[in-house]
């Protein structure tokens, strides 16, 4: 099989959070995933803690279901067979956006580095709450940064999008 690989982390004691198409994981060109398929993939998926070095091993746990997606918001919760050890899930910043390049309801602009595979992170605000899970870089222009142009900018899903549709 190929594997596809995305980040996530804990929003909930036993649930991580990722987008929606790092779950839906299709080549190029392939259709989406049928409901069907995208709950049996969700469901054969590893949560590895601890991986931060394609050399470290980490500690793997196996999701057991998807317990809630959407792919405009793109993000997917699944749920863990047992709570990570040692861990606590983050912070979630329940309203309000800090400034950055553009809010919108459904979409946010910001700068941060990132590497691929980064999709699926969350975005912290400066006291380090989730503001945004993180979905993809776009190129751009007419955009400065500290003064100088810039070609890409990250793209987030807003946090309390993802809350209100959790909650709808």
């Amino acid at each position: 099989p190929v594997i596809f690989r995305g980040t996530a982390w804990l929003l909930t004691a036993d649930c991580v959070i990722t987008n929606h198409h790092v779950v839906n994981a299709r080549n190029r060109g392939e259709a989406p995933a049928p409901a069907a398929d995208l709950a049996r993939q969700a469901a054969a998926a590893t949560a590895r803690f601890d991986y931060d070095d394609p050399a470290a091993a980490g500690v793997e746990l196996a999701t057991t279901r998807l317990e809630a997606s959407d792919p405009d918001l793109d993000y997917a919760v699944l749920r863990l067979e047992q709570a990570p050890t040692g861990r606590t899930p983050l912070v979630v910043a329940r309203a309000g956006v800090p400034d950055v390049t553009s809010s919108e309801p459904l979409r946010l602009r910001y700068f941060t580095d990132t590497l691929r595979g980064s999709s699926g992170s969350p975005v912290f605000d400066d006291d380090w709450r989730v503001v945004a899970l993180h979905r993809a870089s776009v190129g751009v222009s007419g955009v400065k940064f500290q003064g100088r142009p810039t070609a890409v900018v990250n793209v987030g899903t807003p946090m309390p999008a993802i809350l209100a549709h959790l909650s709808g």
